[in-house]
C-alpha cells in the first residue's frame, strides 16, 4: 500500500484529509504530517501548538476507506 501511496500520490505532505468510516459517520481528520512504509501520519485538526495530536492511519485502511482531500 505504501508503494501505490507513493506512487499515485491521492494526498500529498501538507494536505489535510478525512479518512471517513462510514458514510454518516465522520472519521479521522487532519493535516498530514507523514508518509512511510507502514503509516500516513496526521496533526488532528482539533490540536495545538502547545499540545498537538498526532494520529497514526494505516496505509492499507487508506485504500479500504473514502478519503477525503484538501490541498494544502
Amino acid at each position: 500500500c505504501a508503494l501505490l501511496i507513493f506512487t499515485a500520490e491521492p494526498f500529498e505532505v501538507g494536505d489535510i484529509i478525512e479518512v471517513l468510516d462510514s458514510a454518516e459517520k465522520p472519521g479521522a481528520k487532519g493535516r498530514v504530517v507523514d508518509i512511510n512504509l507502514l503509516y500516513v501520519t496526521l496533526e488532528d485538526t482539533q490540536s495545538t501548538p502547545q499540545q498537538p495530536l498526532l494520529l497514526q492511519i494505516p496505509n492499507a485502511l487508506i485504500f479500504q476507506r473514502v478519503v477525503r482531500r484538501w490541498k494544502a
